[in-house]
């Protein structure tokens, strides 16, 4: 959040750390958590050249480490009616992987109240492309963002191995342990003014508007010696669930385990119901 007037701390302080500026090349630009140093127990004033006194840092309502990422991009509160789900979210990520993050709005702002360590809850997006560059065509399926970029930037002649660029994340391993292949997706977030966002991505040269998943479809039904087979339209690498439940007055859901990762366009699953004669079935997505 922007306060008028309001030191936010850096070079002393980079989100809620530590930030060590040394001529000391294994400290220099590394926060606290990078090397393990807690924060300091003295009190948190700064000398700030030209003013007079020290001056106590403004901190961010949400942060994330230099493990998770090097820079993060714009970011916008969403007001469009593309991503119904995400309305009034605030929307951004990191520069240099790809990655795409979303806060509640309300829970930042509540979160403003001068407390070094009063963040808000940060949540991943998952990303779902449709390469047009997949021979078999496989659809919509879930990928990192980085390697959709990544992807582009070789069919557009990019001849390095890695994307152009550098990063500290880029150089390793993502979440789930998997080399991202090093260089910079190099992302920035651009909202219309019909409150939509687009991604610019630098290092493939693209504009890309982000819209939500079509839920999916019940594709077919039948029944076989009291066995349910349901089929629905899935993305490859995303997992869901059956619910059902015997009544539409009924209030809760019942889940049908386990749940199921796609491998394919679609999914298929049975259930064998017990001695009531109807049932009603739901699909949804498995976080």
């Amino acid at each position: 959040m922007i306060h008028k007037g309001a030191n936010y701390g850096y070079a002393e302080r980079e989100g809620i750390e530590q930030l060590f500026v040394s001529g000391n090349a294994t400290i220099n630009g590394k926060t606290g958590s990078q090397l393990a140093m807690p924060f300091p127990t003295n009190s948190d004033s700064l000398t700030v050249t030209g003013t007079v006194g020290s001056v106590t840092p403004v901190y961010p309502v949400a942060t994330y480490s230099h493990w998770d990422g090097d820079a993060i991009s714009s970011g916008f509160v969403y007001r469009g009616w593309r991503m119904p789900q995400l309305h009034g979210k605030y929307i951004f990520g990191d520069i240099p992987n790809g990655r795409l993050f979303y806060c509640e709005l309300a829970d930042m702002i509540a979160n403003d109240d001068g407390n070094r360590t009063s963040l808000a809850a940060i949540h991943e997006l998952q990303v779902v492309f449709d390469s047009p560059y997949d021979s078999p065509d496989q659809g919509r399926v879930k990928r990192r963002l980085f390697d959709i970029v990544a992807e582009e930037y070789h069919h557009k002649g990019g001849t390095a191995s890695a994307l152009p660029g550098g990063a500290n994340t880029t150089d390793g391993n993502d979440p789930d342990g998997v080399p991202y292949g090093r260089g910079r997706a190099d992302i920035r977030l651009a909202v219309d003014r019909e409150g939509e966002i687009y991604l610019l991505s630098k290092s493939d040269g693209m504009v890309r508007l982000l819209v939500s998943l079509v839920l999916p479809d019940f594709q077919g039904i039948s029944v076989s010696n009291r066995a349910v087979s349901i089929t629905w339209s899935a993305i490859p690498g995303l997992k869901y669930r059956l619910e059902h439940k015997q009544s539409l007055d009924q209030t809760n859901w019942s889940d049908i385990l386990p749940d199921v990762t796609a491998r394919a366009p679609s999914v298929d699953t049975t259930f064998a119901p017990d001695s009531s004669t109807q049932h009603f079935f739901r699909v949804v997505l498995v976080p």
